[in-house]
């Protein structure tokens, strides 16, 4: 997975965002993301550690749309919000994998290993028929 947060962290580089990596926070604060700034924090402590390529993706789409305010990543996707982060997070890591993989994966299998939230499952399915379709 480390591959795949490098990939989204050169992602956010080559669009003037800065990064923050932290290895100092709980294993329960959240990353953020801080749009007015372009600049995103990273928490590589956090408890899922293969859900933060999804994590640093959902955050520079924050950015990426100039949402206000400072916002925090969680699963939780009922805000219109976090859910356009969310969709566009997962449009982020599906063109990644598909850069390196010339075969559809099994969306299941594609969740699970970036441990991306069940509510995203109709995401997930539509943006790999896009995507290899």
């Amino acid at each position: 997975m480390n591959d795949y947060l490098e990939a989204m962290l050169n992602f956010a580089f080559d669009h003037n965002i800065s990064c923050q990596l932290t290895n100092v926070l709980s294993i329960h604060t959240p990353s953020g993301a801080y749009p007015q700034e372009r600049r995103l924090v990273i928490n590589t402590s956090w408890y899922k550690p293969n859900q933060l390529p999804f994590i640093a993706a959902h955050e520079i789409s924050h950015i990426l749309h100039e949402d206000d305010g400072i916002l925090y990543f969680h699963t939780d996707s009922t805000r219109s919000i976090e859910g356009s982060a969310d969709r566009a997070a997962v449009a982020l890591l599906v063109d990644e994998y598909h850069k390196r993989n010339d075969e559809i994966p099994n969306y299941v299998n594609f969740m699970r290993d970036f441990e991306i939230p069940a509510s995203l499952e109709d995401v997930v399915k539509k943006e790999l028929r896009n995507q290899y379709m």
